[in-house]
């Protein structure tokens, strides 16, 4: 558990205990769900990450009910495949983050939007506008962006714009800006999601998404080109396939690797059909990302052996041989025109790679950042006949993801904690005392001679090569 999500738990467990009030001034659905479902569960990790799976899994099943009366029922579940095969949405998605909450409301807020394009009844009137608004309960910059920014483009740029537009549309968007500006306009810290304004950089933002859908990079480029080429001739799906994309860039969301996907997805059923003008475009890319995963998994294996040793060697070239030889899969049914090579190769690279990292690489990776559940080890090991005080001093305890963390899993064991300003006032506390290295440096040992205070005496531990923390009892 780390950042946007260490966040969200460490906000419901305030809430719950009475500690704080929600940062939000209008109901949030996302963290009243994720309240409602700590005060029945407690610090379970898994119940507590449910509620975002099933979201997610509705959220493709509406997709592909709706999506398939626009798009076709092949290129809707060839879209899903891919996002399936990705390395963003899917392991996101098992996260107690609100990105998961925004990416629901927004795709099924698209695909209504485009029914209404194309069937103007109040049905699809009525079923946008319930998507949209609970987009503006959860991120109102994000969900305006999207949802405005494409209402307005297909009003002005499809040939069938105006069926859009109508009185009640009028008001009901004068109600979402109105909500938008109560919940507290266009600037909110968006601690909860991992992709957020206030502290994701754009470059960043592109790089991770492009990195999401590298399995099935090849058909990227080619993508972007018959994109371009059907915008000049004002070709209606090409319309609605730039405004999917260019709005999800802007909202700063998982939306867009369902735009990224879209487009894949239809390229890689035009591959097949005669005369395909893009296919050497499409093996030359194929070519090129399967050298550029070659020397990233060297170096990678690198790191690995420099991290972990052997097992990160080990591990790490179990996820690359494997991600590596799918692809190459891929690659030889792109020139021997296999449709079964090409899907099945690139499906396989993602969604094999994505197992294996999570069953070989995380392990390490959590043994290396589990400070948390450390300090709670250790501080139950010491008995004290009743539950301890403790007490953390130093700059790395203030940062946030030490200092969330270590609330949340100090206050699921019910211990009671303390930061100090000052090292020095806490030699007339009793209970365990937790210093990072430049704390215990800045300590008076003078007045700390009793504990008989050295590395040798068992009290003093490496959790890591960068943060050294001294466990002290009184």
């Amino acid at each position: 558990m780390d950042g946007a999500e260490a966040n969200n738990v460490f906000s419901v467990q305030q809430l719950t205990e009475g500690l704080s009030e929600s940062a939000d001034p209008i109901f949030h659905l996302p963290e009243f769900v994720l309240e409602k479902n700590y005060r029945e569960v407690g610090f379970n990790l898994f119940l507590l990450r449910l509620p975002n799976v099933l979201l997610f899994i509705l959220t493709l099943l509406g997709f592909f009910w709706w999506g398939k009366k626009l798009f076709g029922r092949s290129t809707i579940l060839l879209t899903i495949l891919v996002v399936a095969s990705t390395f963003l949405v899917v392991p996101l998605s098992k996260f107690a983050i609100y990105d998961v909450w925004l990416l629901a409301f927004q795709l099924l807020g698209f695909t209504a939007l485009i029914l209404l394009l194309k069937q103007a009844i109040w049905k699809w009137r009525i079923l946008f506008w319930i998507f949209t608004i609970s987009a503006v309960f959860i991120e109102p910059k994000s969900a305006l962006i999207f949802s405005f920014g494409m209402w307005l483009f297909l009003l002005f740029a499809h040939p069938k714009g105006k069926k859009l537009i109508s009185f009640f549309d009028g008001a009901m968007w004068l109600a979402a800006f109105s909500l938008a500006y109560f919940k507290g306009g266009f600037f909110t810290a968006g601690s909860g999601y991992i992709f957020h304004y206030a502290h994701t950089k754009f470059g960043h933002y592109i790089i991770a998404n492009l990195i999401g859908v590298l399995p099935w990079f090849a058909f990227f480029p080619a993508a972007i080109w018959d994109l371009i080429k059907k915008l000049k001739k004002r070709e209606e799906m090409a319309i609605i396939s730039f405004a999917f994309l260019l709005f999800s860039i802007l909202s700063f969301g998982l939306v867009l690797q369902f735009a990224l996907a879209f487009l894949i997805a239809k390229q890689l059923e035009n591959y097949f059909k005669p005369n395909y003008p893009n296919a050497n475009l499409v093996k030359s890319f194929a070519v090129l990302n399967l050298l550029f995963t070659f020397l990233l998994i060297a170096f990678l294996l690198l790191s690995g052996y420099d991290q972990f040793a052997e097992i990160g060697f080990r591990s790490k070239m179990r996820v690359g041989g494997v991600y590596w030889a799918f692809g190459f899969l891929a690659v030889i049914g792109l020139f021997a025109e296999s449709k079964k090579m090409i899907v099945g190769g690139m499906t396989l690279s993602g969604m094999l790679v994505m197992l294996l990292f999570l069953t070989q690489i995380v392990p390490l990776l959590e043994n290396y950042r589990n400070l948390p559940q450390k300090l709670v080890a250790e501080i139950e090991n010491i008995s004290f006949g009743k539950t301890p005080d403790v007490y953390l001093s130093g700059a790395s305890f203030s940062k946030e993801r030490h200092a969330i963390r270590n609330d949340i899993y100090l206050k699921a064991k019910n211990i009671q904690y303390e930061y100090p300003e000052e090292s020095d006032s806490l030699q007339n506390k009793t209970g365990i005392f937790l210093f990072d290295e430049a704390a215990f440096i800045k300590l008076d040992t003078n007045l700390w001679e009793d504990y008989k205070i050295n590395q040798f005496s068992g009290r003093y531990f490496v959790f890591d090569a960068e943060q050294k923390i001294l466990i002290l009892k009184r």
